[in-house]
């Protein structure tokens, strides 16, 4: 009786375990919380095309060089209070920053604070627009730092490298120095899984969360058939889109639909599409696209360390998206 009770015990031990998030998906879900200051931000619907946009936001002439990146000012912060999807139905909780008071929108350029060697959103750093907010690498980062995980196997992250590490950095880890990310290997070995980071020249995202069949590999016979039409993934990310709405969950289907992400578009899939190919001949490929990337955390010990704290994250301790 004694066996039988310790082998339910593990059971249940091991299948609770492996529902926890991993420590980079535990990374962004708490960069997300904790920039909207609550557990409800993780809990509302992925985005779609159709959310309207924030408004009291105005683009004010494009960076040079950047296909995307905009001078962002925030003109009417009562608006973007009351439009902003992530902020909107915010109720301010003592000891909590009032986000509706202070609104993160999209910053190109824009990074954490790292003054005292942890991350603030709070404090406006680095990006070329005035108010708070971050961009796509920042949030990346963030993310794997507030999850104990390193780039560099064996050297220790500092808060104060969010400076250093734009998005292209991210598409070809091994050309970088990211000795703890490894190129994306899909086929018998798999497609995607939450926690896998997406890069290419001008943007970088992660995957929060997949469904069945990321890919929609099993919608089509033939593999050439396959676009993002069939992904059933959520990327996390900071991002222009809906006005420069910043930090956000997407649906990757609709956020793969806007023309801006074509290289994206195209990158997710041709890997779909090895991805394809590779299964059906029982096999593993690394997909080469010169101008974008899938890479996930290696997850050594050597690759972690812990957390570096994010100002604010004590008000979301609860949220049982990340601490499960």
């Amino acid at each position: 009786m004694k066996t039988l009770l310790s082998i339910i015990t593990v059971f249940f031990s091991l299948n609770a375990f492996s529902q926890n998030p991993s420590p980079a998906v535990m990374g962004l879900r708490k960069a997300l919380a904790t920039a909207y200051q609550s557990c409800e931000s993780l809990q509302l619907k992925p985005m779609a095309r159709s959310i309207a946009d924030v408004e009291g936001v105005e683009n004010n002439g494009r960076y040079p060089d950047s296909l995307t990146g905009h001078y962002v000012k925030i003109t009417d912060p009562k608006a973007v209070a009351r439009t902003h999807y992530y902020i909107r139905e915010y109720r301010p909780t003592p000891g909590c920053v009032n986000v509706q008071n202070y609104p993160m929108v999209y910053d190109y350029g824009g990074k954490p604070s790292t003054k005292d060697g942890t991350l603030n959103y709070w404090i406006t750093s680095n990006g070329g627009s005035p108010g708070l907010g971050i961009d796509c690498s920042g949030f990346v980062f963030t993310s794997l730092a507030v999850g104990g995980l390193r780039l560099k196997s064996g050297k220790a992250l500092r808060a104060a490298e969010v400076h250093q590490y734009p998005a292209r950095m991210y598409v070809h880890p091994d050309q970088s120095g990211f000795s703890c990310l490894a190129p994306k290997k899909v086929g018998t070995a798999g497609v995607l899984k939450p926690g896998d980071i997406l890069a290419s020249d001008y943007h970088v995202a992660m995957v929060e969360s997949v469904g069945a069949d990321p890919f929609g590999l099993k919608k089509h016979s033939n593999c050439v058939s396959i676009t993002y039409k069939d992904f059933d993934f959520v990327i996390a990310q900071s991002s222009p889109d809906q006005n420069n709405i910043g930090i956000n969950k997407y649906e990757a289907r609709e956020y793969l639909a806007e023309f801006s992400t074509f290289l994206f578009r195209w990158g997710l899939e041709r890997y779909a599409k090895e991805a394809c190919e590779a299964q059906r001949k029982k096999t593993d490929v690394v997909p080469y696209v010169k101008y974008f990337g899938i890479s996930e955390h290696k997850m050594t010990a050597e690759c972690q360390q812990p957390a570096i704290a994010l100002r604010g994250e004590s008000c979301i301790q609860e949220c049982p998206e990340i601490f499960e």
